[in-house]
């Protein structure tokens, strides 16, 4: 046979005139005991001991049949340094044995050790000794191990509470059977369970979910919202055509129609309020007037003026658009909106009125409006939100985004006046680099223009400081100048807005922008018990924040690998904000570790980053001044680095 197993058998023993260090000859039987020849065929393996009375060697031998019977030798121990003993002449005694240093028994009667049962798993507890343990148990029929659990329903099946039950791993690999969430998990009666396939669930908007009748209706989600990416997805509004409001059904419908699922659409007549009850007279024949509206109207007796404007020819109120003799006609360059109900005057409206008394007039202070600013600054032409890096540009953008309007103030007027606008650009010249900036934006006969502010004094100071103008930030001492954001330069002409350095910040319209900076794979080697940058590399995150709110939300990864040393010492892991010293780390992660020992380490962090310019990095220390090896990111097995969001 050639199957390497070891055969044992009982009362074996030849004798053997062969001298050297060569095969042993086997001469016959001694009396009492049986041949080789008797229980072993050819190719047999088996334990062996031969001995001259003087010299002995014990091995695992091979018995050959096929010429005549023979030993071949490979000595455990001898009395030649276990090495092959050379036999000198006379005659040995062969024998089959069990060596001690290769015998396996169980720890039957032996204190402390369990005999095993049946079904049971047995475990080393010494060198040649088999334990027992009554948890461990293996279905032999289905293939099943279960571990607390006398009964597997899967492979391996866990019994116990919950934190018996609990498996750590660096990682699973599910196959078609998927992750399984059983009814009722967590106590919830009405959770159904489910099988997990893939490393998410996709959210969905309702035209999948009608397409595969997981819904009786659509409700008209699809056309209003839609999502990025396929996991950890943002649900983000559609762009909608100008003019639309997102309403219910119009008014005035034919039952059945309300109530229905909202959607963007255009007001109809039978939207607006019926002003037949309104009391005094319906004046529609306001337009056949002759002369004109006096716009220095402020008062009339017995109404309440709820911010009553004319500008021209007509008047607005409550957005809603004058009708007379069924013609609506609209108020040019309408700045103000009567709040409530404009009431309309009995009687004959004169011409030649230019004062009455009793009403207070309204928005006098010329705010109207003062929020709107349809716009970002962008350093790619006509795209508000790039998705690729911008490096090294040297024109910055003000691009139109959810609409083209912007309310700019006029100190003649101490008005705030709405003008529309298209792309804008700003040629940043030669300036400092490394230096922050300010972007303003001015009316220049009515045209949006930007200007370029002085450098700041520092990272986190300005030169020249904004201020507030009716809820709007403005350049302090020049208040047509409405503050937009604020640009980082990275050379003397140029900046950036990519993944590592996110150097453009808008005042108004920002949104959340990734961050992702990625180590080299290593692997690199720390042991030293104080902070330093991952690899003693700056992985910079760079953002600039142009006024003093805001939170970055920030994650970082290394793979940690201990040393084969029977020692236990802790690795730190963590995100330095502006330097890596121990005041400035604004998240940590720690684990101690014995020897040998592998794994992904992480920490996360949301921090408040405060005014200026600011840069994160991932930071590492050992404590104990043992040597630990570290990987960085290796194409998805693992990650290094640091990523996360800011909105900018």
């Amino acid at each position: 046979m050639s199957d390497n197993i070891i055969r044992l058998a009982d009362r074996i023993k030849e004798i053997s005139y062969t001298m050297g260090t060569g095969n042993m000859a086997l001469d016959g039987a001694i009396a009492g005991f049986n041949s080789f020849a008797s229980y072993y065929n050819n190719n047999d393996n088996l334990f062996y001991a031969i001995t001259d009375g003087t010299s002995y060697e014990v091995g695992s031998g091979i018995f050959l049949s096929d010429t005549y019977d023979e030993l071949v030798r490979f000595p455990i121990s001898s009395s030649n340094s276990n090495q092959l003993v050379d036999f000198s002449e006379g005659v040995k005694e062969v024998y089959v044995t069990y060596p001690a240093s290769h015998s396996v028994y169980t720890g039957s009667g032996i204190s402390d050790l369990n005999t095993p049962n049946t079904n049971g798993i047995a475990f080393w507890a010494s060198q040649n000794t088999l334990d027992y343990d009554q948890s461990l148990f293996w279905d032999k029929e289905f293939k099943r191990l279960g571990i607390n659990n006398t009964e597997p329903d899967y492979g391996i099946h866990l019994g116990g509470d919950g934190a018996e039950s609990i498996v750590k791993a660096s990682g699973f690999i599910v196959n078609t059977s998927g992750i399984y969430f059983p009814p009722m998990n967590d106590g919830d009666s009405e959770y159904e369970g489910g099988v997990q396939l893939t490393h998410y669930e996709k959210n969905r908007l309702d035209q999948y979910a009608f397409d595969n009748n997981l819904i009786d209706e659509l409700t008209g989600s699809n056309t209003v919202l839609e999502l990025s990416g396929v996991a950890n997805q943002f649900i983000l509004f559609k762009k909608q055509n100008a003019g639309t409001v997102f309403a219910g059904p119009p008014s005035g419908c034919t039952a059945p129609c309300s109530p229905d699922y909202p959607y963007f659409r255009q007001l109809t007549l039978a939207d607006l309020p019926d002003l037949s009850a309104i009391s005094g007279v319906n004046n529609t024949q306001l337009i056949n007037l002759s002369g004109i509206l006096n716009n220095s109207i402020t008062t009339v007796s017995g109404i309440a003026n709820y911010g009553l404007v004319a500008s021209g020819m007509s008047v607005v109120s409550s957005g809603i658009a004058s009708i007379a003799s069924g013609i609506a006609t609209t108020a040019n360059n309408i700045a103000t909106f009567a709040s409530g109900v404009a009431y309309s005057i009995s009687g004959v409206l004169r011409t030649d009125i230019t004062t009455v008394s009793g009403i207070v007039a309204a928005q006098t202070n010329g705010i109207v409006y003062n929020s709107v600013a349809n716009g970002r600054l962008t350093l790619e032409s006509n795209v508000a939100v790039s998705t690729s890096d911008q490096t090294s540009k040297s024109t910055v953008y003000y691009t139109p985004f959810n609409g083209n309007s912007i309310s700019l103030y006029n100190t003649t007027s101490s008005k705030w006046e709405i003008i529309t606008f298209t792309q804008v650009s700003l040629n940043l010249g030669t300036l400092v680099a490394n230096k922050n900036y300010d972007i303003f934006g001015y009316n220049d006969n009515g045209s949006l223009t930007l200007e370029l502010g002085t450098a700041w004094a520092s990272d986190t100071v300005r030169s020249t400081n904004i201020i507030i103008q009716n809820g709007v930030y403005c350049k302090n001492g020049n208040l047509t100048r409405r503050y937009l954001g604020t640009i980082r330069t990275t050379t003397t002409t140029s900046t950036e807005d990519s993944l590592i350095r996110r150097f453009v910040w808008n005042a108004d319209n920002r949104v959340s922008r990734k961050v992702y900076y990625a180590s080299a794979t290593g692997p690199w080697t720390y042991s030293t018990d104080s902070w330093r940058a991952i690899n003693n590399v700056s992985y910079n995150i760079e953002v600039i924040n142009g006024l003093s709110f805001g939170t970055i939300n920030l994650s970082a990864g290394v793979l940690y690998a201990t040393p084969q040393q029977s020692v236990t010492y802790t690795y730190y892991f963590g995100i330095a904000k502006d330097g890596a010293t121990s005041s400035s780390i604004v998240g940590t992660r720690s684990q101690t570790y014995g020897n040998s020992t592998q794994a992904q380490l992480s920490t996360q962090t949301i921090d408040y980053t405060g005014l200026g310019y600011h840069y994160y990095y991932p930071v590492e220390r050992v404590y104990g001044n043992n040597t630990v090896t570290l990987y960085g990111s290796n194409a998805g097995s693992y990650f290094g680095g640091i990523y996360g969001t800011w909105e900018c």
